[in-house]
């Protein structure tokens, strides 16, 4: 391939992975590996990036030889939908970086259980490499001869390897899916957040660098990811940043910053900005927050701070509510207890399938005394997705300070 042919090939191959992006991102949210079971909605996506990465992999292995992509396909062991062989195929400096890609991608979507690339293309690709056509023809094949897989997996594989394409082109340094996220969450939010608090300054004030304060106050000592995970984690339980030692503008710029990403499951429920808040604000089962880990280069769980534990039956004294309201009664326990220094500690890691009607009572949250660690009020749930809670108050209502006395009195407790 000559370099007129290489460029068009890759803008034809990033133009459809970016709009297969956005078209994955405009869907509701399902956290599963796609056994079939909802084949209708997303049989578009899947079949499209399948095509996608298998054309970018072979673009790749023609880059590499060199040849055309007619003179690759010629040959018998090019000419397959076999992703897993496909890839087998490329160079190792290239497989290792899609490896490592898509293993700080798989500690993100953690939903995602097949945590090597290799095994994952292997599992997509289905016994002799038919996955692509059967799942084609899901619409109306049978289901059980379906390879599993995952849309946002698929999509993402497919970004890496268009991404390498475009990098050799230009010449440039790839951006592994942890730069990704830190270009998403700062470079193109906080630093714009930043900016606008920066332009409010009134006339005659001096103008603040509140870059340069961030990054001694905040930055300095930590990965980036850290430091966000940390605000959404306490944006999650108390709905305010919790940083201390900042500047009025530098606060109020952090206040915006969090303001932008509030409702941003509404334009990208399916990406994986919108899966980093929902696991660094404690909004899933596998843990309060989530981390960075330098050291393995992949994402890690911050532990629940409350033991799972379940009943088949309610304790006594328990009172039921429904809250429909996103959890607005449980979110204000939270907000009043923490004013009180109570300390407040969770567990939202149920198995319980969403269709399930099993009796069983999770709990999910305990208010405690600081010191003795005295439960103060416990609440059950029959699952983290319900919108039905039982809360027990388990100290006499006179001894409770008064801003959880108050919300308590305010469910009839």
């Amino acid at each position: 391939m000559n370099d007129t042919q290489k460029i068009e090939k890759v803008k034809r191959l990033r133009t459809a992975y970016r709009k297969c992006k956005v078209t994955l991102e405009s869907q509701l949210l399902v956290q599963e590996l796609d056994p079939g079971t909802i084949i209708a909605s997303n049989w578009g996506i899947i079949t499209a990036a399948y095509s996608g990465l298998e054309q970018s992999i072979k673009y790749l292995i023609a880059e590499e030889k060199p040849c055309t992509i007619e003179e690759l396909i010629n040959h018998r062991e090019y000419r397959t939908h076999n992703l897993a062989s496909l890839f087998s195929h490329l160079k190792d400096k290239k497989q290792s970086l899609i490896r490592n890609y898509y293993s700080q991608f798989q500690s993100l979507h953690s939903y995602i259980e097949i945590e090597k690339l290799d095994d994952f293309l292997r599992e997509v690709s289905g016994p002799e490499g038919k996955g692509y056509e059967r799942w084609r023809y899901s619409l109306i094949a049978d289901e059980e001869r379906l390879p599993r897989n995952s849309t946002e997996a698929m999509v993402a594989i497919w970004g890496i390897c268009v991404e390498i394409s475009f990098s050799q082109l230009l010449d440039k340094k790839m951006q592994m899916f942890e730069e990704e996220l830190v270009k998403e969450l700062y470079d193109d939010g906080f630093l714009q957040s930043v900016s606008k608090i920066e332009h409010a300054v009134p006339e005659g004030k001096s103008f603040p660098d509140l870059e340069q304060e961030a990054n001694d106050r905040l930055f300095r000592n930590d990965h980036k990811l850290n430091v966000f995970a940390k605000i959404f984690q306490h944006f999650g339980c108390c709905k305010s940043h919790g940083l201390s030692n900042l500047s009025d503008e530098l606060s109020k710029a952090v206040d915006l910053w969090l303001e932008e990403y509030t409702n941003i499951e509404e334009t990208k429920g399916m990406s994986s900005l919108c899966s980093f808040i929902r696991r660094a604000s404690g909004s899933t089962p596998y843990g309060e927050s989530i981390r960075w880990d330098t050291g393995s280069d992949r994402f890690i769980n911050v532990d629940w701070s409350l033991d799972l534990v379940s009943n088949e039956v309610l304790p006594n004294r328990a009172i039921t509510r429904m809250d429909t309201s996103g959890f607005c009664y449980l979110q204000k326990l939270k907000s009043c207890s923490n004013e009180c220094g109570y300390k407040v500690r969770e567990n939202r890691s149920d198995k319980i399938p969403l269709d399930s009607n099993t009796a069983v009572y999770f709990r999910t949250l305990e208010v405690c005394e600081p010191n003795t660690m005295d439960s103060v009020i416990t609440v059950w749930q029959k699952s983290r997705r319900s919108n039905e809670f039982t809360f027990v108050v388990e100290q006499p209502k006179n001894n409770v300070l008064p801003p959880v006395q108050n919300w308590i009195s305010s469910l009839g407790g």
